[in-house]
Parts: structure tokens; sequence; C-alpha cells
């Protein structure tokens, strides 16, 4: 790992009211509440960003789950998206398989 890619072949879990600079890739990623990230999160399986998190990048992944109040300042790319209708998303939304816009908590 350096200062600007952080890259496992395993789950990866950020915990909750951390900063990081620099880009994510692993198996999945799991990021917990209240984070800031400084960079994009690539996942080749599942993605949930976590209540209160501002990614400031791009999020790619197989399923991503976006919590209430979650705030990405770029693209989200998947086969399924789970958005809250209380996340924000500034780029563009692409789910192949279906865009589900819901208030459910959890999972």
């Amino acid at each position: 790992m350096d200062l600007h890619y952080f890259s496992v072949p395993t789950p990866m879990e950020i915990g909750s009211s951390c900063r990081l600079h620099g880009n994510i890739k692993a198996q999945s990623v799991k990021i917990r509440k209240d984070p800031t990230l400084f960079g994009s999160v690539q996942a080749s399986q599942r993605v949930k960003i976590g209540p209160r998190t501002a990614i400031h990048g791009d999020v790619v992944g197989q399923n991503i789950r976006v919590e209430r109040g979650a705030d990405v300042l770029g693209d989200v790319a998947g086969k399924t998206v789970w958005l809250h209708e209380d996340a924000r998303v500034s780029g563009v939304i692409k789910a192949t398989e279906g865009l589900t816009i819901g208030r459910v908590e959890g999972k």
C-alpha cells in the first residue's frame, strides 16, 4: 500500500469517522459511518457505503449500496445499485441490472 492506492485481494472495511487520501481497490468494500475518502472505490464484488460518508471520487462494483446521508462526488457504476432516498450522487449512476431508490436501512 502507498499513499495513493490501497489495494488488497480480500474484503476491506473502512472504519467510522476516518479520513483517507487514496484510491481503494478490493474484493469487496464496506465503509462505516462518517468517513471522508478522497479517491475512488473499486470492488470486484460488493460496495456498501455507510451513513454520512463522503466520497470524492467514483464508485465501481457489482452490487452497490449507498446509505442515508452519504454523498458520492463522482459516478456510481455496478450491476445493481441501491440508493437511499436521502443519499446524493453528483455524477452518473449506471446500473446495468437495476437501480432501486428507497428508505429501508440495514442489510
